[in-house]
């Protein structure tokens, strides 16, 4: 992850957990101070090996002038990092297999349509509307 860099800004870089910082000063001797501890170094750069991803206060100076920064980086040892074309492939590779899935299923399911009602006995459900014959000895009084 970089950040963005203009006159007078830092710019943040994130690899893994190692975590580097470039001063917006241009010229050598700068002073580093992190969270209260003043690091002399004359590099622009200042480097956080195995950063845990705890907010701290950064500042670099250079003679008088001085600019501050609040470090809130979330950083991780296994991650990967994948690039906006990588991502819209996956996106568009779930989404055409996804219409496949669909068209398959609606094609096997359309034929199918006719075969449900033929399947099991052709007797009607409803009510029985015939007579039944009555014995005649049941009819005479």
């Amino acid at each position: 992850l970089i950040g963005v860099s203009s006159q007078g800004e830092f710019l943040v870089e994130i690899s893994g957990t190692t975590v580097t910082i470039t001063c917006p000063f241009e010229d050598d001797g700068i002073q580093w101070a992190l969270s209260g501890t003043t690091e002399a170094t004359k590099e622009r750069k200042f480097i956080i090996r195995d950063h845990d991803s705890t907010p701290a206060n950064l500042s670099c100076s250079l003679g008088k002038k001085s600019r501050q920064l609040y470090l809130n980086a979330r950083v991780c040892a296994n991650c990967e990092e994948l690039d906006a074309l990588t991502v819209a492939g996956i996106i568009s590779a779930d989404l055409l297999i996804t219409l496949g899935v669909l068209i398959l299923v609606y094609y096997c399911s359309k034929g199918r349509k006719g075969r449900a009602s033929a399947a099991g006995d052709s007797r009607p459900r409803g009510e029985s509307h015939c007579r039944h014959p009555v014995p005649s000895s049941e009819l005479i009084p």
